[in-house]
């Protein structure tokens, strides 16, 4: 029988009302940042200069790719470490002062991620508890994610400068016709 099967595969379950921020660094370190602004959304805030994005269906994926996230296969992480390549990062901030990060890690043409949780306030007795716990479950293991949910969570400036151009495209300023 594949443990696969009937182990536990959730990793976390972050509605998207709960994350506040999501900054992506890419493996050059080029970095992207999504801030919770308003009820519409989530805005870019950093890495990219141009129209603001918020509410962009792109940037609502991106902020609730951790919501009921399960993996496909998982590995202990120092078998993964000793032959992959950092890939950059992902953090995701909530609103109770957590803060997740995955680490990726490329091998093989397959995705890897690792991760682990902080605290902005370790007099958040509460938080620093959930943060031990989660730490202590998943520091051990890396984790093989469902790749659209990788690529969601690792939006780059590259994806953001097409959106605008698509955005710009399909604005009617940009058809003075309104078509």
């Amino acid at each position: 029988m594949n443990p696969l099967a009937w182990l536990k595969r959730d990793v976390v379950d972050l509605p998207r009302a709960q994350i506040t921020r999501l900054v992506a660094i890419d493996s050059n370190g080029a970095r992207v940042a999504l801030r919770r602004s308003d009820s519409r959304g989530f805005h870019v805030s950093a890495g990219i200069a141009g129209d603001d994005l918020a509410g962009d269906p792109m940037l609502r994926r991106a902020a609730g790719a951790l919501q009921q996230l399960q993996f496909d296969d998982v590995h202990p992480v120092e078998t993964i470490l000793e032959r992959a390549r950092e890939d950059g990062e992902t953090v995701v901030g909530v609103d109770n002062g957590l803060e997740y990060r995955i680490a990726w890690l490329s091998d093989e043409g397959r995705l890897w991620s690792v991760f682990s949780a902080t605290v902005a306030d370790p007099n958040a007795n509460a938080v620093a508890r959930k943060a031990a716990r989660f730490n202590a479950r998943h520091e051990k293991w890396a984790y093989r994610l469902p790749m659209v949910v990788a690529q969601q969570l690792r939006i780059n400036a590259d994806d953001l400068h097409d959106l605008q151009r698509l955005n710009s495209a399909a604005s009617p300023e940009a058809d003075p016709g309104g078509r």
